[in-house]
């Protein structure tokens, strides 16, 4: 996998994203193919599992789009699933003041920059590719975070300012 979601981000390229709740990795790829540079896969407001947003993130990667997972909440574990399954980001909800983005971003990302446990799936290449998964990860990983409530819109700034996360996303929608 060659991640370039962040890359793109960090360069200030506009990108073009849409919202994938269907368990469809066909879909995916056909969005992918129609020239959308990522897919929002979303476990916040569908009915997809974890194995889903799996095969949506093969679709995705196949037709050549970023896959980014919103996860439901600030789960580590589960922020680190869906990296482990190949996301190249997680959006991450309803984070309403700087220490919640931080635990985010220490989800997201390996010691000594995060907390992130190590695991052998997708995004490491089943193994023999975690030594370059990991090396690379904390420079590859996007973390966004919605800012949804009038708690985060006071202390915005302090959220968009910690270390690693790569962007916001304002209100809904």
């Amino acid at each position: 996998m060659d991640p370039t979601f962040l890359r793109h981000l960090k360069a200030g390229r506009r990108l073009l994203g849409t919202i994938v709740t269907l368990p469809s990795p066909e879909i995916a790829e056909a969005l992918a193919r129609a020239g959308f540079d990522w897919l929002w896969i979303d476990l916040e407001h569908s009915a997809l599992t974890v194995g889903e947003a799996g095969r949506l993130l093969v679709g995705a990667a196949a037709g050549g789009a970023a896959g980014l997972v919103r996860v439901p909440d600030l789960d580590p574990a589960r922020i680190c699933q869906v990296l482990d399954l190949g996301a190249e980001g997680v959006i991450v909800p309803r984070i309403r003041r700087a220490a919640e983005a931080e635990a985010a971003v220490k989800a997201a990302l390996y010691p000594p920059r995060g907390e992130r446990g190590a695991g052998l799936g997708r995004a490491q290449g089943f193994g023999p590719g975690f030594r370059e998964y990991v090396g690379r990860s904390g420079e590859t990983t996007a973390v966004i975070v919605q800012i949804e409530h009038i708690e985060a819109v006071r202390e915005v700034e302090a959220i968009i300012a910690v270390p690693g996360v790569s962007g916001a996303l304002i209100g809904p929608y």
